[in-house]
């Protein structure tokens, strides 16, 4: 076998070792979302105060959360126009595998509604960024939210725990704007063809 032969088979075999690593680096740190749970919910004449759950399921991963923006929904009869009210969570960092409590709380006004026994609309909006070693991705765009009832205290029973959820895809790693998954099919492609090439 020629030296260019042996060349090409290192190169191939290079290639081949560099594909698995990737491969094996890209499923470790594969970002998910963090996951946003209302844990308690109180509404009063006047106001309306609320708990948060954020949960980092990512083993490897830290959280650098923006600041959470939080919007207010209580419906009314079709003949009364509907009352929103907004809260902001200050953002904060939240290492892997990790658990945040936050708590705030929504200011009433003119034409508040009566607390008792009404289902009311939480939703939540923000951006992440995930943060392997010392490299961060770009920010995410975060929006979720949820129906939230309350009794005739006003307050969500004890011990629920309602996640507020979206229909979005889950969040991945940016890509040159793309997304991995083309990255991802490349370094597979590489993957088998270093295989085959060292086989045949």
């Amino acid at each position: 076998m020629s030296g260019n032969q042996y060349l090409c088979r290192f190169c191939l075999l290079c290639l081949f070792l560099v594909a698995l690593l990737s491969v094996s680096l890209y499923l470790t740190y594969r970002p998910n979302d963090p996951s946003y749970c209302v844990t308690s919910f109180l509404l009063s004449s006047s106001a309306a105060s609320f708990g948060l759950s954020v949960e980092n399921e990512n083993k490897e991963l830290g959280i650098y959360h923006d600041d959470l923006a939080l919007a207010l929904a209580l419906s009314f009869p079709s003949d009364s126009p509907n009352f929103t009210s907004s809260a902001v969570v200050p953002g904060f960092y939240q290492g892997h595998k990790k658990t945040a409590s936050k708590t705030g709380s929504f200011a009433g006004g003119r034409g508040w509604p009566p607390p008792a026994n009404r289902s009311v609309r939480v939703d939540l909006r923000t951006a992440v960024r995930f943060q392997a070693v010392g490299w961060r991705t770009r920010r995410h765009a975060v929006s979720v939210g949820a129906e939230v009832k309350v009794g005739a205290d006003g307050m969500m029973p004890a011990g629920d725990s309602i996640e507020l959820r979206s229909g979005a895809p889950r969040a991945g790693f940016r890509c040159g704007g793309t997304g991995c998954t083309p990255l991802l099919r490349s370094i597979l492609a590489v993957a088998f063809g270093g295989c085959a090439a060292l086989v045949f």
